[in-house]
């Protein structure tokens, strides 16, 4: 259960159905690896069924503006804070994984893990390092 109510657990799950409708529904890399293209047949378009719990299917058509719509809306009323741009830096990625379980704790703990951030908890390592030897 999503918090402690009926109502936030079903708003988390139309966020979550949002996410995959929108995943199922964006438009595909063709391009799997070198010589290899998978691309839908425009003449069998993807079919979608609404299937009941007597065994009834009803055809459905879902389009990616639909998706994305429905997921905006679910996103809005789950109250999911707008999205922020990052990047993945293998470099820092690799320094965090060489930092002790401890140190790494406390890197996520302190934000966003960036390359000076790693530097900074570098340094405190360091100096904390140099007291216990002494």
């Amino acid at each position: 259960m999503a918090g402690s109510s009926h109502e936030e657990t079903l708003k988390l799950r139309r966020y979550i159905l949002g996410l995959a409708l929108v995943s199922l529904t964006a438009p595909m890399d063709s391009n799997l690896r070198e010589g290899c293209e998978l691309v839908p047949d425009p003449e069998r378009p993807a079919t979608w069924k609404i299937v009941k719990h007597d065994g009834t299917r009803t055809d459905r058509v879902v389009t990616h503006e639909e998706a994305v719509a429905f997921a905006t809306a679910a996103a809005k009323s789950f109250h999911v804070a707008p999205g922020k741009a990052g990047s993945f830096d293998s470099h820092v990625a690799n320094e965090v994984l060489k930092l002790s379980e401890d140190d790494r704790k406390k890197l996520l703990r302190q934000g966003p893990v960036t390359k000076e951030a790693v530097e900074q908890l570098g340094k405190k390592s360091s100096k904390a390092k140099s007291k216990d030897k002494q």
